[in-house]
């Protein structure tokens, strides 16, 4: 599921999760700095408030009773609630640690028994154009200490604002958001310095799969790039040599046919009888043609090895007119491919179009960063058994073994791997109504 919501390229994953580990590392330190923050002010604000009733309390106890009342009202603050009265304002200590500690803390202080604390919390109502945290619970500490004859001095202190205001916060996510910009760009920076090398070895992966053993990866980066770089470098020579070798081997048996199909050949035709001649012949036309192919099966790779920008309208144009094929395109793309080859291609297609159907065109499209090649034709077409091994060498469309009805189905196969050489794919389709379409798909130009 969470695969879903993640963008499809490592960097960009890579850069996520660092953002997002960024996110809950900079929640989880602000909770714990506010945590650390409310538990030190806690202890202040007791330590405060038993300091300030020991001051009251000696002070008052020092002054003549006519004259407290005038104290305790000039000793209150806007925090702080001070008054001298006969009974206590705290009935009793509040069930928790803290307020039996302060009041502990009191009675030792002042050397007295029957000192009443309680902390509770309350609301306060936010005040119109305070930019501090007012509007939420905040503590009230209550003291009640008792005096000589019946008195009490009640000691009210309500915990101030927040310790921070909210520009301060602001100001906080700010220097958040500051740093967040800084670490993911210099992150971006390494992390593609890091994937790099991952995207080269997909796209000479690519390269590969399509029959370009050209491709190479650049030796370069971490240990384990390279490493992998090496090892691919290191398949696709082996490849390379493997191919090399079959090819020529294929070529080399193709040759050497030709001396004995010739010899025969010759003996062939020296036989008088007619029904034994003209058989012998005939297969040795059909054992030649397949010598032919295996020969142009083995060489078509190293007909071009040069390629370059092509005007792939002009091209495919040229050929039509030349070979009185209808032509029709509004495009005009630019592949990079070698012209000799890619000629070759078409022609292979357009032969086999014309040998086994009627009616042959041509269309040129571009759709989708790619250049389309369309040869259809209106012939039988190509039974859906067969679409998906047609492309194999020596299968053929046609079952018989007559030369003048087919070749030995080597033609597909050459025009299908100088498309995958190209980084292009051929595709076979049956018409809808009747007739082959054989689709050349070339990626366009950079």
């Amino acid at each position: 599921m969470l695969q879903n919501f993640l963008p499809r390229k490592l960097a960009s994953q890579l850069l996520v999760l660092l953002v997002l580990a960024l996110l809950v590392a900079f929640a989880i330190s602000t909770a714990i700095t506010i945590n650390a923050q409310t538990l030190n002010d806690r202890t202040v604000r007791d330590r405060f408030a038993a300091e300030r009733v020991y001051e009251l309390t000696k002070t008052v106890e020092a002054l003549a009773r006519d004259s407290r009342q005038q104290f305790t009202q000039s000793a209150r603050t806007k925090t702080t609630y001070v008054k001298v009265e006969t009974t206590p304002a705290v009935l009793f200590t509040a069930d928790n640690e803290r307020s039996r500690n302060l009041a502990t803390e009191i009675m030792a202080a002042i050397n007295r028994e029957n000192v009443r604390a309680s902390v509770l919390s309350r609301n306060n109502f936010s005040v119109v154009g305070d930019p501090r945290e007012s509007g939420r619970n905040r503590e009230v500490i209550a003291v009640s200490v008792p005096l000589e004859e019946n008195e009490w001095l009640n000691f009210n202190s309500r915990e101030p604002l927040s310790w921070y205001t909210n520009e301060e916060e602001q100001f906080r996510l700010f220097l958040f958001g500051i740093s967040m910009i800084c670490v993911t760009g210099v992150a971006w920076f390494f992390v593609r310095k890091l994937t790099q090398p991952v995207e080269a070895i997909a796209a000479a992966a690519h390269k590969a799969a399509n029959g370009d053993r050209s491709a190479r990866i650049p030796e370069e980066g971490p240990a384990e790039f390279r490493e992998a770089a090496k090892a691919f470098n290191s398949m696709q020579t082996q490849i390379e040599l493997f191919e090399t070798e079959r090819n020529r081997t294929i070529a080399a048996v193709g040759h050497d046919l030709r001396t004995p199909i010739t010899s025969l050949r010759v003996r062939a035709e020296m036989i008088k009888q007619q029904d034994l001649r003209e058989p012998m012949i005939n297969t040795l036309e059909q054992v030649s043609v397949m010598a032919d192919g295996l020969i142009s099966y083995a060489r078509h790779r190293k007909e071009e090895e040069y390629v370059e920008q092509l005007d792939l309208h002009a091209l495919v144009r040229n050929f039509a007119n030349e070979n009185n094929i209808p032509f029709h395109s509004q495009v005009y793309p630019k592949v990079t491919a070698g012209p000799v080859s890619l000629t070759r291609a078409i022609r292979n297609l357009t032969d086999n179009a014309n040998r086994y159907a009627k009616l042959v065109s041509i269309t040129l499209d571009s759709i989708d960063g790619n250049a389309i090649i369309c040869i259809c034709d209106e012939g039988p077409g190509i039974s859906q058994e067969l679409l998906d091994t047609i492309r194999a060498p020596f299968v053929r469309g046609e079952n018989s073994r007559n030369i003048d009805t087919g070749g030995y189905g080597l033609g597909l196969t050459i025009s299908h791997e100088i498309i995958r050489s190209h980084g292009g794919e051929l595709i076979l389709e049956n018409h809808d109504n009747t007739g082959l379409c054989a689709k050349l798909v070339l990626p366009l130009s950079q």
